[in-house]
């Protein structure tokens, strides 16, 4: 007798609930750090989640962030949850996307890769942290450094081409280090993409070092004092994004603490 497949009945909805968000986050913070922090009241109302529920279970949910030019998709949950919603939730035609690579098939039924990067989604606790090298240059960086650390990372395009113009605000909403050479311009930073108080969790970003000032360590050396901070303020989980073809970087990120989590596919699509 031949099996009889059973198709799930997804009923797609906005979710508006925070509290069942954060239940369902919460069963894998590592993986859902970015999710979790646009619970926060800063990141809420240009967040758009949309969830799929068997019944009355939660069993997937897309976010869209519209705090950037393209809009940022974020989707997870179950292959089947996902699959439904990507295809009935209100998506735009050019998106930003995070996926957990075991969902990165299932997202190109629906979207085409223009730039693709495969990483790893990195994690440490407190107990688990282990500090970085000191150095005399590194010191806490501001919104009047802004225009500095554009200038830094502007010296070579970041990831897939993109470019960032760095606010005043993001320096001073955000948790930046940096550490400078002499004449005290700035050679190296690292800052975070996340600071979710309330819900404990963070996420460091923006690791930069100038090219001719790799190989001494200062990426570990800003990157620690980030994360010294964040568990200073009460986060207990911090998370970090790595390219999974660069070691250097990874294995310095070990030393710290960090331990490969999951891996994330990042690339701008284009609906199909």
């Amino acid at each position: 007798m031949t099996g009889i497949v059973k198709t799930i009945d997804y009923q797609v909805q906005r979710v508006q609930d925070r509290n069942l968000l954060r239940e369902f986050f919460s069963r894998n913070r590592g993986l859902h750090v970015y999710m979790l922090g646009d619970l926060e009241d800063a990141m809420w109302n240009i967040s758009e989640f949309t969830g799929a529920f068997n019944e009355q279970t939660l069993e997937g949910v897309l976010l869209i962030w519209r705090g950037a030019q393209t809009p940022v998709c974020l989707v997870t949950g179950s292959p089947d949850a996902a699959d439904i919603l990507l295809q009935q939730a209100q998506i735009p035609a050019k998106i930003w996307a995070i996926v957990p690579g075991d969902l990165f098939p299932t997202f190109e039924k629906y979207y085409t890769p223009e730039e693709s990067g495969k990483l790893w989604r990195m994690v440490v606790t407190s107990t688990e942290f282990v500090d970085g090298p000191s150095n005399p240059y590194l010191r806490r960086l501001s919104g009047t450094d802004a225009e500095a650390v554009t200038r830094l990372e502007s010296m070579e395009r970041g990831a897939f081409g993109r470019d960032t113009t760095y606010t005043p605000a993001m320096l001073d909403n955000g948790i930046f280090y940096g550490i400078t050479d002499k004449e005290g311009h700035i050679i190296s930073v690292a800052g975070t993409h996340v600071v979710a108080a309330k819900e404990h969790v963070g996420a460091v970003g923006h690791v930069y070092t100038a090219a001719s000032e790799r190989g001494h360590g200062y990426a570990t050396t800003t990157t620690a004092a980030v994360t010294r901070e964040l568990f200073r303020l009460g986060i207990s989980l911090v998370a970090l994004n790595v390219f999974q073809t660069n070691t250097p970087a990874i294995r310095a990120y070990n030393k710290l603490g960090y331990r490969i989590h999951a891996p994330i596919n990042e690339c701008v699509a284009i609906k199909r």
